[in-house]
């Protein structure tokens, strides 16, 4: 008897574990969990690892014994599986995913550009909400303050959406509200007037000021900004918004 990973059965347990191990810490090494889950949850992916590489030590310190067989096919299917989401995990990092949720996404989940309000909850007629005319505020913020900050200046940054519904002139830009992962992700969209935004393309990151206004579009109170400033900007390390920020 030895110590090692033995059986082919252990060795190619070990692939799967050691891959695994490989890929998420690779995430967290350039940052790019926070494409598909809030990105103050990492010490839960940091946990996974640390419990993947147990096992991996676990499966390596296992006794072996001689005339160990080969592994059976249904392990090497069961195995095959376990490392397929590792090809989505790669596209993460240099593939199509790596810029997340996308407009892509956006028409899939969105339910309409009146539905972000009713769901995040408008504020209240007691909301004494302000916002200063120079301060950043986050399209989330905007869709449960919405009400009281029409008719106010506001600049706000988001990712461009060119919906073939609304006229010349006039785009979208959205962003995900985040509670856990991508899978809950919910999008805050806005409609944005401007002749500047002819050269924009879908999924370019914008920031927009101008006055926010409440049009009714096809029976349905759509928020507005008639924009006097859209700038190009770099994404954000956080695409996604928290409920938290607003």
């Amino acid at each position: 008897m030895s110590i090692g990973f033995g059986s082919w059965a252990n060795r190619w347990r070990g692939v799967v574990l050691g891959a695994w191990a490989v890929g998420i810490g690779a995430l967290l090494i350039v940052g790019r969990y926070s494409l598909f889950i809030r990105a103050q949850l990492w010490p839960l992916l940091l946990g996974t690892l640390l419990i993947l590489l147990l096992f991996l030590l676990a499966t390596i310190a296992r006794p072996s014994h001689a005339g160990s067989g080969g592994i059976r096919m249904a392990n090497w299917i069961r195995g095959g599986m376990l490392l397929l989401p590792l090809l989505y995990m790669s596209n993460l990092i240099s593939g199509a995913a790596a810029s997340g949720l996308n407009s892509f996404a956006l028409q899939k989940r969105s339910l309409g550009l009146s539905s972000a309000s009713d769901s995040l909850g408008i504020g209240s007629d007691s909301d004494t909400t302000t916002v200063s005319a120079n301060n950043i505020v986050n399209l989330g913020y905007i869709a449960r303050h919405l009400h009281r900050l029409v008719g106010t200046h506001v600049i706000t940054e988001g990712r461009v959406f060119r919906d073939d519904s609304l006229p010349n002139g006039q785009i979208a830009i959205f962003r995900f509200v985040v509670v856990c992962c991508a899978a809950d992700a919910m999008p805050v969209e806005v409609v944005i007037k401007s002749p500047k935004t002819a050269g924009l393309k879908n999924d370019d990151w914008v920031r927009v000021g101008g006055m926010l206004q409440l049009e009714d579009q096809d029976g349905k109170s759509v928020p507005v900004i008639e924009a006097d400033q859209i700038d190009p900007i770099a994404a954000p390390d956080e695409p996604y918004l928290s409920p938290y920020q607003f």
